[in-house]
């Protein structure tokens, strides 16, 4: 497992690195916050580019109110567990080369 700092200017400058899977569970609620001056501005699936491939999955599980969108992930799930979103996304170009 390796953990980052995703809010950083360099988050993951490791280009040794590269995921198969992503998995993230982003703060929410009153007692966890995004330490970030703007947080409804972080693009996180743009963010985790560099550690990606063409077939990585990004699976995020955030509050119903967090949205993720970039130009270069498609969502390819969507679930409403409880008081949480779960979606999975993956590259745009997936299959496609």
């Amino acid at each position: 497992m390796l953990k980052m700092d995703i809010l950083s200017n360099i988050p993951l400058d490791n280009p040794d690195f590269k995921a198969d899977i992503i998995f993230t569970d982003v703060p929410y609620g009153n007692l966890v916050e995004w330490q970030h001056g703007n947080k409804d501005n972080i693009n996180l699936l743009d963010q985790l580019l560099p550690v990606t491939k063409e077939k990585t999955v990004v699976a995020i599980c955030s509050d119903k109110s967090q949205k993720f969108q970039s130009d270069n992930f498609q969502r390819i799930e969507k679930q409403v567990i409880g008081k949480r979103l779960f979606q999975i996304f993956r590259l745009v170009n997936f299959g496609l080369t």
